[in-house]
């Protein structure tokens, strides 16, 4: 069975590190249906950057969040995951937009996605299944 699976990634004026990691996401042999990036109101032109780049052709289907106030990490991931779970996906994977996922880790069997590190969390949309895993709780 395949994955339906959002990446959110929340990022706050540091364009730099979301560059590289949005090409991370971009040579992924796997790719998530849809990438979700929030933009916490970021003052460093990331949000003109954003833009940009949703233009481009990607694998996966591009949302830009581009809030109105910074409402730290975990509201930009609340925000995230919001949509996200509009969207109807069965998995969440969360991380900064310092985080570089490395090749292929996507492409992994259901069974073994589930096992990632704890840098990457991943939620289910069925309230029932929510589980946190990584080293926090298996």
């Amino acid at each position: 069975m395949e994955l339906n699976l959002a990446c959110v990634i929340v990022t706050y004026n540091r364009l730099n590190y979301l560059k590289k990691a949005l090409d991370c996401y971009d040579q992924q042999t796997k790719m998530p249906n849809y990438l979700i990036i929030v933009d916490n109101h970021s003052t460093d032109g990331t949000s003109d950057y954003l833009d940009g780049w949703k233009k481009k052709r990607h694998g996966f289907k591009c949302i830009i969040l581009h809030l109105p106030e910074n409402i730290g990490g975990s509201g930009g991931f609340y925000s995230g995951c919001q949509k996200a779970l509009e969207l109807g996906v069965d998995y969440i994977w969360m991380a900064d937009d310092d985080a570089y996922p490395i090749m292929g880790p996507l492409s992994r069997p259901r069974s073994k996605i589930l096992r990632v590190a704890v840098s990457r969390i991943i939620l289910s949309s069925e309230a029932s299944k929510v589980k946190l895993v990584g080293n926090l709780v298996a």
